[in-house]
């Protein structure tokens, strides 16, 4: 054990909503004691989500691209200015598995947008296939640019790392081949002097419990991703503590990845056909 506690930030995924609505949404975060979220760039999904004034209910629009970078700066203002500069704000740029990836050109343009309001990390903001690019992009920004979760093995990281196009990995320990192949790639950081926030986004139950365990025994950690909503089904499933404390969780103390998985939980959480998949 390195850390006897891991940051967390609270991760809001790819959803792009205005800016009051975001602050709104980051607010709840901070005041169920988060002192870091992830939120999406406009160029994280499509469409964009608008919302009537006076109604929850969503409606869409579609900016032209022109407009992403302008607008996120509006987003990450209003939430600068809100939240203060104690609380630490990271961008998702989601392009792992885009159907239309943003270009080099306009990532440039967005974390240059972004880059006064401090932004702690600038997630996956190019399709994997774009190497070349992440490492432009790098080059031109003091963003720290951060990526991983869609990898797989430690070659697929390595040619990232010595390329040059990482400022923090992210391998997620679900998909990149288990908690041996994560923990190889963690060390690889490590010996490039580069930081590591291990990618939770899917894995609420077992592979969050694995991802704890490897941030509190890495020396790169900066951050962990935890999904808030999962928070109650964490709580009858992994027999540690995930209270926050100063937006921090305590390293783990019970037996293996301390899970208490029992036939009562199972029942209560069935794999249905077609869960997860998006109309």
């Amino acid at each position: 054990r390195i850390h006897d506690r891991v940051p967390v930030y609270a991760s809001a995924g790819e959803a792009v909503w205005p800016p009051e609505r975001t602050v709104e949404k980051v607010k709840r975060y901070a005041n169920a004691g988060y002192r870091a979220a992830k939120v999406g760039t406009m160029a994280a999904t499509y469409p964009y989500y608008q919302y009537d004034p006076g109604s929850s209910k969503a409606t869409f629009a579609s900016p032209p691209v022109s407009r992403y970078a302008e607008m996120d700066a509006e987003k990450f203002a209003a939430l600068r200015s809100a939240l203060g500069d104690e609380f630490d704000l990271a961008v998702d740029g989601h392009q792992g598995a885009h159907p239309r990836p943003t270009t080099a050109r306009e990532a440039i343009r967005i974390a240059n947008a972004i880059e006064p309001y401090g932004i702690l990390f600038y997630e996956e903001p190019l399709s994997y296939e774009d190497l070349p690019g992440w490492v432009e992009l790098r080059r031109r920004t003091n963003v720290p640019i951060a990526g991983g979760e869609s990898l797989t093995g430690v070659a697929e990281f390595e040619q990232f790392i010595s390329a040059g196009a990482l400022d923090i990995v992210q391998p997620d320990v679900s998909h990149v081949g288990g908690i041996t192949a994560a923990k190889r790639i963690l060390e690889l950081a490590e010996a490039h002097r580069l930081k590591s926030a291990i990618h939770t986004g899917g894995t609420p139950g077992p592979g969050f419990a694995a991802s704890l365990h490897l941030a509190v025994a890495q020396h790169s950690t900066v951050i962990l991703e935890r999904i808030h909503a999962t928070a109650g089904t964490q709580a009858r499933l992994i027999k540690d503590s995930l209270e926050l404390v100063e937006g921090t969780i305590a390293a783990p103390t019970a037996p293996g990845l301390g899970l208490d998985l029992t036939a009562e939980f199972l029942a209560a959480h069935p794999f249905r056909t077609g869960m997860g998949v998006r109309s």
